[in-house]
């Protein structure tokens, strides 16, 4: 069938934002919120679990081998039928970006929602929420108020469990969806310490490629803020919030682009905590441990000592994954920032998870998307297409991705089993993450 669906867009949230760096847009119980907590930045600690928030947070995810919005608006695509009738489920985009980049509509719904038919006669209620991008949004040192930018992605789920109803959706029926930067934003939701005795904003969660940097420390934070009041030519936030808004952008817009390779320069940071002090230089194995200390700023230089040891030098030990320091800096990445997260995600909530490996040629991070929300002449598999927009839809209808003829989708359970998705077919496999043991070497040692 032909799905049709009405597009309600640019629905404010939240009040309109006067001047930029503007924290009292956001509601005043919103803003007294705990978006990221010291526990947060760890996946080692122990993260708020469905016990803990009531029936919530079933998860589906998987790996892979700059706009601004002042009023935070967002958009809503839903079927028409009388809103009175049996609700649909919601489906909230959380679109990914850096932290610095992307907006909500980017990406048209319209294949995930005719799919949704498949699993429901009521398909699905679609919405992409928009959020403050780079130091609008996250902008954490010289007296700013932490993310924000988490602060206006909890509005616009707040705004969803009020308002969605009159939308023809069911407030209690909620589930989040995000790529990368968007599935790390849901990471610091689910490890936010909010306050367990209200009624969750969601039930379950999808989380592709779930971009999650480590904390950079409030020296670090310190350091960004004063460089972006340098820009403009001021000293302090109070004299910042004066400046016109297209010179602040063009502020933005330098801080980002200076930003050394695979880093953003703003992004989710804890909320408080101690002064960390700068790293020094290590005098051995220099280019990839000072890497390193860039990635993550408030490590000591012996937690960088340590874990250089579970990458050795290119050659310097039989089988290594990699043959060059490239290759060596490319894999430590990946999974300190995407393929960890999801891996120690699925141990936190004891491996009740759905997760799957696309493993689709080229393979490179977002490539996803175009499967996601296709048709797209790019993809290489309609079949992989397909298999994801319907394994999200039965996802977001029961919780489970199974039925409606689907290849058989394992939960990822004691034998940290992923389906893997290629143009070969779908297949169990063994977690890579699981098997390699750095996930694992990384969160102990304090990284991740």
């Amino acid at each position: 069938m032909d799905a049709k669906y009405c597009n309600f867009s640019s629905i404010r949230t939240g009040e309109s934002i006067a001047a930029m760096l503007r924290e009292d847009a956001i509601k005043a119980d919103l803003a007294t919120l705990k978006t990221v907590t010291s526990s947060a930045s760890s996946l080692g600690s122990r993260p708020r679990m469905a016990s803990d928030y009531g029936k919530v947070h079933r998860g589906l995810s998987y790996q892979q081998p700059g706009r601004l919005s002042p009023a935070v608006p967002f958009t809503s695509f839903v079927p028409p039928a009388d809103p009175t009738e049996t609700k649909s489920q919601v489906l909230v985009w959380i679109y990914g970006g850096g932290f610095a980049g992307g907006y909500g509509a980017r990406c048209s719904p319209a294949a995930l929602i005719k799919q949704s038919y498949s699993s429901s006669a009521n398909g699905v209620v679609f919405v992409a929420l928009n959020y403050r991008l780079g130091a609008f949004g996250w902008l954490a040192g010289g007296g700013a108020v932490a993310n924000t930018g988490l602060l206006d992605q909890q509005l616009a789920l707040k705004w969803v469990q009020d308002h969605i109803a009159s939308f023809g959706g069911e407030p209690k029926q909620v589930t989040v969806m995000g790529e990368s930067a968007g599935a790390g934003s849901i990471m610091y939701h689910l490890t936010s310490d909010n306050d367990a005795s209200k009624p969750p904003l969601f039930q379950q969660a999808i989380l592709q490629s779930p971009f999650f940097f480590p904390d950079q420390g409030r020296t670090r934070s310190e350091e960004v803020a004063k460089q972006f009041f340098q820009l403009p030519g001021v000293g302090k936030l109070s004299d910042a919030r004066a400046v016109q808004a297209e010179t602040l952008r063009s502020a933005n817009y330098r801080m980002v682009l200076d930003a050394p390779d695979g880093q953003f320069t703003f992004g989710p940071t804890v909320d408080a905590g101690a002064s960390n002090p700068p790293i020094p230089w290590i005098p051995d194995d220099l280019p990839f441990k000072i890497y390193l200390a860039g990635l993550s700023r408030a490590a000591s230089p012996t937690m960088l000592a340590s874990i250089s040891t579970i990458y050795p030098p290119a050659r310097s030990v039989s089988d290594l994954p990699y043959n060059d320091g490239l290759e060596r800096a490319a894999l430590m990445t990946s999974e300190v920032l995407v393929t960890c997260n999801t891996y120690l995600l699925s141990l936190a909530y004891q491996n009740a998870t759905y997760n799957y490996l696309f493993d689709v040629f080229p393979g490179l991070h977002g490539d996803d998307l175009h499967y996601t929300f296709g048709p797209d002449p790019s993809t290489r598999s309609p079949e992989v297409q397909l298999a994801i927009q319907s394994y999200i839809g039965q996802f977001s209808q029961s919780g489970d991705p199974n039925g409606n003829g689907l290849p058989p989708f394992k939960r990822y359970g004691g034998g940290n089993e992923v389906l893997r998705l290629s143009t070969d077919g779908f297949e169990g496999i063994l977690d890579p993450a699981a098997s390699s043991k750095h996930c694992l070497l990384l969160r102990d040692r304090g990284l991740i």
